[in-house]
């Protein structure tokens, strides 16, 4: 017998299929309102039929007082409905790297793009499960 390939993070699991993939999505040099790229470095948007599970925020923020927002909208680069946020509260000193690393849990609805929104000036990165909806 074939034992399952298990993907995720932490406490949360799914056995891989043709269906399921683990995926991580990434924001550089982010000094603005940005939809989250994939390995191909295309914005991704949530497939019909799917839905993306946010299981890890990594937030590498270049500048005191930095921080991050990130959100879903079936529109990429815009604000939309707000499901992280993280802020420093000016406790670095610039040239600081104040690295926030947080095992999260959100669904991101199909059609939509996770934009990300920084406070001053860094770098973004969204780990997680793209499976069926």
């Amino acid at each position: 017998m074939t034992e399952p390939i298990v993907i995720g993070i932490g406490q949360n699991k799914w056995v891989q299929d043709a269906n399921t993939k683990a995926m991580g999505l990434f924001a550089y040099s982010l000094s603005s309102i940005q939809a989250l790229v994939d390995d191909n470095n295309n914005s991704y948007q949530v497939p019909v039929g799917k839905k993306f599970i946010v299981l890890r925020i990594d937030v590498i923020p270049r500048d005191d007082s930095a921080g991050v927002i990130l959100s879903q909208d079936p529109v990429a680069g815009v604000s939309g409905t707000m499901f992280y946020g993280y802020n420093d509260n000016g406790t670095g000193t610039t040239g600081d790297v104040n690295h926030v690393s947080v095992d999260y849990y959100a669904t991101i609805d199909a059609g939509n793009y996770i934009n990300a929104q920084m406070i001053s000036y860094g770098n973004c990165s969204v780990f997680g499960v793209e499976t069926d909806a």
